[in-house]
């Protein structure tokens, strides 16, 4: 489970609700409708994914995937051959802190912890740590934008740091029209825009990353009926890694046996074909 305040924020304020800011605003939660275009999704590959791994963060680099994984006692970051499943590398973190978000910086991997207030830096090609740096909030996804480290905190808020001193250069809101859009959990770059996993949703927001207003909405609903015999109800989708120079979008989520390359065709056209998710897919 995530912080108790998030579920109390979801129950208490549904419909509207007063801001920071003092400006009244409405959160998505329980079954509102999204208004953003909702986009279909094709699986075109599926590859094996440890079943033990609660994961919170995807990178791929070079043919290789990178995972953040999590839950106290258990969490850890790792690289994995796709096609087999297998870690290649891997470093334990030590028992009282709870794994979150994933990027990748040039050669630098940057892991979120979720109340630790700190972030994690990895040298890439051993996995080792290499340094620390302070988060003032909770860490849920993480990305790389525009050569700053976006950071979701479980609100609707997406914070941009410099990479090289973790300072918060910028923050954003996000929203779908009107509807501010809570609990953002793993982070994406995608041509331009944002992807963004939400917290026991079956969908992915499309954000764009100048003013929060997410364009579109990626449905994979489906692919929670491809999780037999699903253990834990914290088994949600969760994970997101798009690799561009092979058009190739993998998605995942927390203690499921595979990992999924999509196809997504309103992305494509989202970006003028630009940057595609299809693959080798004729």
């Amino acid at each position: 489970m995530k912080s108790w305040w998030t579920t109390l924020r979801k129950i208490a304020f549904c419909g509207c609700v007063w801001g920071m800011s003092g400006l009244l605003s409405l959160v998505v939660c329980g079954n509102m409708a999204w208004g953003a275009p909702r986009y279909t999704a094709e699986v075109i590959q599926m590859l094996p994914h440890d079943k033990t791994a609660f994961t919170q963060g995807l990178v791929v680099h070079k043919g290789k995937l990178f995972e953040s994984t999590g839950r106290y006692g258990r969490s850890s970051v790792r690289q994995i051959d796709p096609i087999t499943g297998n870690k290649e590398k891997e470093y334990r973190l030590s028992r009282d802190v709870f794994g979150e978000g994933l990027t990748l910086y040039r050669d630098r991997l940057f892991q979120l912890t979720w109340r630790a207030g700190v972030v994690f830096e990895y040298r890439l090609k051993d996995l080792e740590p290499v340094g620390e740096w302070p988060l003032p909030t909770q860490g849920w996804g993480a990305t790389v934008f525009d050569d700053m480290v976006v950071v979701s905190d479980g609100s609707d808020t997406l914070s941009f740091y410099d990479p090289n001193t973790f300072q918060l250069m910028k923050s954003i809101h996000v929203h779908d029209g009107d509807v501010a859009v809570l609990e953002l959990n793993e982070l994406e770059s995608f041509c331009g825009y944002i992807l963004a996993n939400v917290w026991h949703k079956n969908d992915i927001a499309v954000i764009e990353p100048q003013n929060g207003q997410v364009v579109a909405w990626i449905d994979l609903s489906f692919l929670e009926g491809l999780q037999p015999g699903r253990r834990s109800a914290e088994a949600v989708l969760n994970g997101i890694a798009y690799d561009q120079n092979h058009g190739l979008l993998y998605v995942t989520g927390k203690l499921w046996p595979q990992i999924y390359v999509i196809a997504v065709d309103g992305l494509d056209a989202l970006t003028n074909n630009q940057c595609r998710t299809t693959g080798n897919k004729p």
